[in-house]
């Protein structure tokens, strides 16, 4: 709609009254509703709403034709407040700054050449933000916190600006500044890792690119984060005695202010439970029951910041050292040598470690048998008796318990009264002729006049012939196997004659043994002997024997009275009377125990430079001088030849680890110590013997020597004048050096030393 007039004046004064009749009739000038007088589009904003005060300038539009010779006035006002003009203007656009905050609407009048002019709709609202600003920034817990305990939440606060926000934290300490997070997450999130002194600020952006930048905090104190140690004993040990307290420490650092600490306690099997502690880093602990218990702590800081440790390792809880059982794993009676009877005890509490002290005794005679870590002990009964047995265990800390006497337990003769026996070819280790038939009919002759059985010599040579039997110095597994099945054999009596002279001075020596046939042959009986015609010529030489016969009817009484002895009684009689000569030197490992069932091979020594057979005969007599210490298990020659045969071991350089670690494999004979050793002279033909060797014993398991020895000695070297004290015999003078090495091996000295190889 268009107004004329002649006059200017008349179209203010036409201007002011129709604004003054809207304001009385209250009316608004910029109601939402299009006035009906708006003939043009309303005008358009060059930039979006909303926008921040003294930020921007708006380039207000009216986006119609260009009308010549007109110009436009454009009328702005904040909701609720009256509006203002600005100037006339050649061209239809306003550059608008705003300088408060509101809600702004925005009309045109254009006006024409004549003086009549047009309204324009009003604006859509504008909004003008206030400007960007950070009031504060704070955490939401106070310093100091602990690292690595609680995390810390930093959150400005924002008024104006346009929405929506990003933010840029960043964090500054003493030797670097960073940005931490950046992005629309009002909060921040800070889990600090280490101690020290922090700085925050944050960096706040608005929708229209507004930058505000916060100051620096104050310093935040982050101090060393809450720590606990696994719980420890103060006596660490594996096991502790019922009854006995336990004192736990656990250490806690760090943290803010006093730590107080708490201890939790669990069983194998039960759920944990929380103890009463009074919060210091010791806890007494005094167990009620036994069984396995483990420990934890927690650490709880002045600001409530708890940490808990790792459970400490198991902790076993022991009862009083007790004896359950002492039993053998074979029922009385039991046959000697027949098989070893393992004793086991059992035993319950105790801590630590238990040692096992056995104790075998036979005709009230008490003797320590085992001392060791083990709780079996491996028997092997060589002799018929009633035997009884206890043992004493002891823990590390010195409590001990002590069982009764067992029942008494019967061992019956190896051999029974009417057993078969094979009597042997005598095995002739002289190196000269001599009457072997002739001597072994008389031997076994005088056993028959005993009692004793024996195969006939037909079906002996039968046998010999079916099994190709030619080497009679020994018994192998497989041949006691076949006398025992073929010939219903119980034994076998095998006889070397060691030395032989019936020229000049007569002299023999001779070794006998009995070897049940088990599964594995074992050695019942030996014994050796020799004799010469001048070993007690008495006075003007007239007791002197001229005749060898006469030697030999002496030496096989005394082998057959030695015999029947054993075979009667069961029991070894022990009628060395000479007086043992020492090794000129020798060692000993520290860790070879005196008083354990060794199972001992030996094997042939290295002749180096005596006579033939001299490296079968030095073996022979440790094998009778070893035989006598108690417990030990010598193996049988036969079974030891038998393997280095299987095996075709051939010691050319003397004995070596390869030959023990086939003699000590579970396969073979599963021995624990292997002895052999060197031969460098053997006389004994001339009045003054001379013996000459070096024992080496091999701990098999361990591939260890164990001991060395070196003897020599001749006859000669006992006499103190006229002869007294000189020694004639060969044989003598070689069993006087072999008892004296068994005795250093295994015969109980001062003390006992602790065992490297434990109790099979």
């Amino acid at each position: 709609m268009t107004y004329s007039t002649s006059y200017s004046n008349n179209l203010a004064r036409c201007l002011l009254a129709l604004l003054a009749a809207l304001l009385l009739s209250g009316c608004a000038f910029f109601q939402e509703t299009p006035e009906p007088t708006a003939t043009l589009p309303a005008p358009v904003a060059g930039l979006p709403s909303p926008q921040v005060v003294d930020s921007v300038t708006i380039d207000w539009r009216l986006e119609v034709p260009t009308v010549p010779g007109a110009s436009y006035q454009f009328i702005c006002g904040r909701i609720g407040e009256p509006v203002k003009y600005s100037s006339r203007l050649p061209e239809p656009h306003w550059q608008w700054q705003p300088e408060k905050p509101g809600v702004y609407r925005v009309q045109v009048a254009r006006f024409a050449a004549d003086g009549t002019y047009e309204l324009s709709a009003w604006s859509q609202p504008f909004e003008i933000a206030a400007p960007l600003s950070i009031e504060s920034l704070e955490a939401d817990r106070s310093a100091p916190q602990a690292a690595q305990s609680v995390p810390i939440n930093w959150r400005p606060r924002i008024s104006g600006g346009v929405p929506p926000y990003s933010y840029q934290f960043e964090l500054t300490s003493v030797d670097q500044q960073r940005f931490v997070q950046q992005g629309s997450q009002q909060e921040w999130q800070w889990r600090p890792e280490e101690a020290g002194r922090y700085k925050v600020r944050v960096t706040v952006i608005d929708a229209r690119g507004n930058r505000r930048q916060s100051d620096w905090s104050s310093r935040y104190r982050i101090v060393e984060p809450l720590r606990i140690t696994t719980p420890q004993a103060k006596t660490p040990a594996d096991q502790y005695p019922l009854g006995g307290g336990i004192t736990w420490q656990s250490i806690a650092s760090g943290g803010v202010g006093r730590k107080a600490i708490s201890f939790e306690v669990e069983k194998r099997g039960v759920a944990p439970r929380s103890v009463k502690t009074d919060g210091n880093q010791n806890w007494r602990w005094q167990p009620t029951e036994p069984g396995f218990y483990r420990v934890r702590a927690r650490a709880t800081d002045k600001l409530g910041n708890q940490l808990q440790s790792d459970w400490s390792g198991w902790t076993e809880v022991r009862a009083p050292l007790t004896i359950e059982a002492l039993v053998p794993d074979f029922p009385a009676p039991q046959k000697a040598l027949a098989r070893p009877i393992r004793w086991q005890v059992k035993t319950s509490g105790g801590v630590g470690q238990l040692n096992y002290t056995f104790f075998l005794q036979q005709q009230k005679q008490a003797t320590i048998v085992q001392d060791a870590g083990s709780a079996s002990w491996r028997w092997l009964p060589r002799e018929a008796g009633e035997y009884q047995l206890k043992v004493q265990v002891t823990d590390e800390l010195g409590a001990s318990a002590e069982s009764s006497w067992s029942e008494p337990y019967q061992i019956e003769n190896a051999l029974d009264p009417d057993a078969l026996i094979a009597f042997l070819p005598l095995e002739n280790l002289s190196g000269k002729k001599i009457p072997a038939a002739e001597i072994a009919a008389t031997y076994q002759q005088q056993l028959e006049q005993q009692g004793l059985h024996f195969l006939s010599r037909e079906r002996l040579e039968a046998f010999m012939h079916r099994h190709r039997m030619r080497y009679t110095g020994g018994l192998s597994a497989s041949l006691a196997e076949a006398l025992r099945e073929e010939e219903q054999v119980g034994a076998v009596i095998i006889t070397s004659l060691i030395s032989y002279a019936d020229k000049g001075v007569p002299q023999l020596a001779l070794s006998s043994r009995l070897v049940v046939c088990q599964e594995l042959p074992r050695i019942a009986w030996i014994d050796a002997l020799g004799f010469t015609g001048e070993d007690t010529p008495g006075l003007l030489a007239l007791k002197r024997v001229t005749d060898v016969n006469t030697l030999i009817d002496r030496a096989l009484n005394r082998l057959v009275v030695s015999l029947t002895d054993y075979l009667q009684s069961g029991r070894l009689q022990d009628e060395h009377l000479s007086d043992p000569l020492p090794p000129n030197d020798h060692y000993r490992a520290s860790e070879l125990l005196v008083q354990k069932p060794y199972k001992i091979a030996i094997v042939p020594f290295l002749n180096r430079y005596a006579r033939r057979n001299a490296g079968f005969i030095v073996p022979l007599q440790l094998l009778s001088a070893l035989h006598r210490q108690g417990e030990l298990e010598i193996f049988e020659p036969g079974l030891v030849r038998e393997q280095l045969l299987k095996y075709r071991l051939i010691m050319q350089a003397g004995p070596s680890l390869a030959i023990s670690d086939v003699l000590a494999s579970v396969s073979t004979l599963d021995a624990d110590l292997i002895l052999s050793g060197h031969i460098f002279d053997f006389q004994d033909d001339t009045g003054n013997p001379k013996i000459d060797f070096s024992t080496r014993l091999f701990a098999g398991k361990q591939r260890q020597v164990a001991w060395w020895s070196r003897s020599y000695a001749s006859g000669n070297d006992g006499v103190l004048f006229y002869d007294f004290g000189r020694v004639r015999s060969a044989q003598v003078m070689l069993d006087q050096m072999t008892t004296a090495i068994s005795e250093l091996l295994f015969k109980p000295q001062r003390r006992e030393p602790v065992s490297w190889a434990g109790t099979r």
